[in-house]
């Protein structure tokens, strides 16, 4: 993968409004692709998600998952379908890592167009802000706001957010706190926004590239 991130700039999401009533079309209806022992694939989209021995695949087949569980009605949830996600057994810190694959139907999103090239700084932000009003509210956009740039392979253009705050550790009643790490990645894929969507904590966040989301290069 050749790099071409520019200087970062922060975005705060608290600038932007949401404006999420519009009617939308459907989401999309793909085929939810084969989960096996250590790895999730699907053909139709050319992805292959690798399951690590200390994470745990949860294929999405219909069964009403939600990228946002805490805002059902969202337009996010109502023009994306989840296809899988991971979580990583707890090891001792009262945290969960977790993160979802899926895809968005960019017909309901008409401000949103996917940048035509890495290089383009100006197309690149314009999207990033429009994705920032999408996501806004859920775990993926901390307060302190996003971090923002592209790289890209010979087909594919990737477009990437990071984040980090503090978040109480899972079943805590004393308010301990875990650095955690936020990260999204929007791709084009078969007509589709095709995201990644992490929560990580620091081990998790340094997964080696085995690990993390492949892409069939036509």
């Amino acid at each position: 993968m050749t790099a071409g991130f520019f200087p970062l700039i922060t975005l705060l999401f608290v600038a932007f409004a949401n404006n999420q009533t519009a009617p939308a079309p459907n989401a999309p209806h793909l085929q939810p692709g084969v989960l096996s022992t250590g790895l999730y694939l699907n053909e139709e989209l050319g992805v292959r998600l690798p399951i690590p021995e200390d994470w745990e695949g949860k294929l999405s087949s219909g069964d009403g998952s939600l990228v946002d569980p805490a805002h059902p009605d969202s337009l996010l949830n109502r023009c994306s379908q989840v296809l899988v996600s991971r979580q990583k057994f707890d090891d001792g810190t009262g945290f969960k890592s977790s993160d979802v694959l899926f895809v968005m139907n960019p017909a309901c999103f008409e401000e949103g167009n996917f940048p035509k090239s890495y290089a383009d700084r100006d197309q690149i932000a314009a999207f990033v802000t429009y994705l920032i009003k999408i996501f806004r509210g859920t775990v993926y956009i901390p307060p302190s706001g996003v971090d923002y740039g592209a790289d890209h392979t010979p087909q594919h253009t990737f477009i990437r957010m990071v984040g980090a705050g503090l978040r109480g550790a899972d079943g805590d009643k004393g308010g301990k706190q875990i650095h955690v790490y936020t990260g999204v990645t929007v791709t084009s894929s078969g007509g589709y926004w095709l995201v990644w969507a992490g929560l990580l904590d620091d081990k998790a966040r340094k997964q080696p590239d085995s690990a993390k989301l492949q892409l069939r290069e036509d």
